[in-house]
């Protein structure tokens, strides 16, 4: 911000924009849109437009209009170049996440040949992000365990995903896992919370916590899911800035889990705050 204000040489704005806003997509949504924004349209460098596409889409997400972030994710992947086809896959990845989100278009990710057999060619951030979304739509999809849980090892085994991506597809391969009932998803779960807290991403905070209690609520823990849900909604409001939330998740498993300890009154004011389903 401070490198901004002087003002820096024409030249370097356009990396600076991008500097603030992939920092501020760690701790402030609405702060993060603007400098991401203009650094998608005026960086020299079609990689970094790519990147800033990438953090925008994903942030897109969250807002009343996920559909934008669709649309952002899918012009930026058109206008790389073809050497650049990780990025592009990075790109159609999040795409994928729109699904979760009540945006994008399931049937027509279902056709792709890829997503039918699973093999997604390369070795870098993008092949991971893209199995690790597969991973997820298969298990929503009702496809055996075993096979959502080979894929989802194969897009979490290296550690490339969880450094290079701090958000939703990191939930789509850990999620496949904690659907398949596989014991090492907890040990994953620490890896994750370990990032969120190293990173100090409240954005990863949000879906750590938030899906964390979801796991704890499927295996009973439900004083640590209760504590894990109110952790995400607190990183949330801290993150968004908004009241009631655009993410109902968080408040979803809190419900859930004060209705499994009985206090009912609890768990309706939960879905009053969380307001009206879109």
């Amino acid at each position: 911000r401070r490198a901004l204000e002087e003002p820096p040489p024409a030249e370097d704005r356009p990396g600076l924009l991008l500097q603030l806003g992939l920092a501020e997509a760690l701790v402030n949504a609405s702060a993060a849109v603007e400098p991401l924004r203009e650094a998608m349209s005026t960086h020299p460098d079609p990689a970094c437009r790519g990147r800033a596409a990438r953090e925008l889409a994903q942030l897109m997400m969250f807002s009343p209009a996920p559909e934008v972030g669709v649309e952002v994710a899918r012009e930026a992947a058109a206008a790389l170049p073809p050497e650049l086809d990780d990025l592009r896959m990075q790109l159609e990845a999040v795409e994928h996440t729109a699904i979760s989100f009540g945006a994008g278009n399931a049937d027509e990710i279902r056709s792709q040949e890829r997503h039918r057999t699973g093999v997604i060619p390369g070795d870098g951030l993008g092949t991971r992000m893209l199995q690790s979304m597969t991973a997820w739509q298969w298990t929503r999809d009702g496809r055996p365990a075993e096979e959502c849980a080979r894929l989802a090892h194969a897009a979490l085994g290296d550690g490339q995903l969880l450094e290079g991506d701090h958000t939703f597809t990191v939930m789509g391969a850990q999620l496949a896992l904690v659907m398949a009932d596989r014991e090492d998803a907890m040990r994953s779960w620490d890896e994750i919370q370990e990032s969120a807290h190293r990173r100090g991403s409240l954005f990863s905070a949000v879906g750590a916590n938030g899906w964390l209690s979801f796991t704890l609520l499927r295996r009973g823990d439900l004083a640590e899911a209760e504590r894990h849900a109110r952790e995400s909604l607190a990183s949330q409001a801290a993150w968004m800035g908004l009241e009631p939330p655009i993410s109902l998740y968080p408040y979803s498993w809190l419900a859930l889990v004060l209705l499994e300890r009985g206090d009912l009154d609890g768990a309706e004011e939960m879905l009053r705050r969380a307001g009206p389903p879109q």
